[in-house]
């Protein structure tokens, strides 16, 4: 387990060539980002606890970020935009068991475009005060399957402006 305190901007990022690395077992605590991956693909965010970030848990962001596996993460934070963002160009994603509290947003998808479905499996997110899944811009090939929304003050799922084939 690595401890990656306050101070830091972003706790783990990732981009350019950086490929098939997994990221797991890791604590952050403060900073804007927990795990920052950006134009970067095949990558595995595991078992890690990422504590108020004042952007975002994990942010996956730029074309292309494809075929990652976030799994089993807590994410934590009250001052946060969102715990998970699967941002633009983001596509054949998995995020399955993750446990995310106290965010306005609990997963944001924006513009993650297909072909290639993003699949949103058996997460756990409560206490948001937006929406615990907030799906905006063009997003294909959404499947949101088994999720726990609960205890959150807005939205369970909110969806805006042109997602296309979403399977709820």
């Amino acid at each position: 387990n690595d401890f990656l305190g306050a101070g830091n901007h972003r706790g783990i990022h990732a981009s350019g060539s950086a490929s098939s690395n997994t990221f797991a077992s890791n604590t952050v605590t403060g900073g804007a980002y927990g795990v920052f991956c950006d134009s970067i693909s095949d990558q595995f965010i595991l078992w890690n606890s990422l504590i108020d970030q004042t952007t975002y848990g994990i942010a996956i962001w730029n074309v292309p970020c494809l075929r990652f596996l976030v799994a089993s993460n807590l994410v934590r934070s009250s001052n946060s935009i969102a715990g998970i963002i699967l941002g633009p160009g983001a596509q054949g994603n998995r995020l399955i068991g993750n446990t995310l509290r106290e965010q306005p947003l609990g997963i944001q998808l924006t513009n993650a475009l297909g072909p290639a479905t993003n699949l949103l499996l058996e997460n756990d997110i409560s206490l948001t005060t937006i929406a615990a899944i907030a799906i905006a811009g063009l997003c294909y090939q959404g499947l949101l399957v088994g999720n726990s929304l609960h205890d959150n003050a807005g939205d369970g799922i909110q969806i805006e402006q042109g997602p296309i084939n979403l399977q709820i």
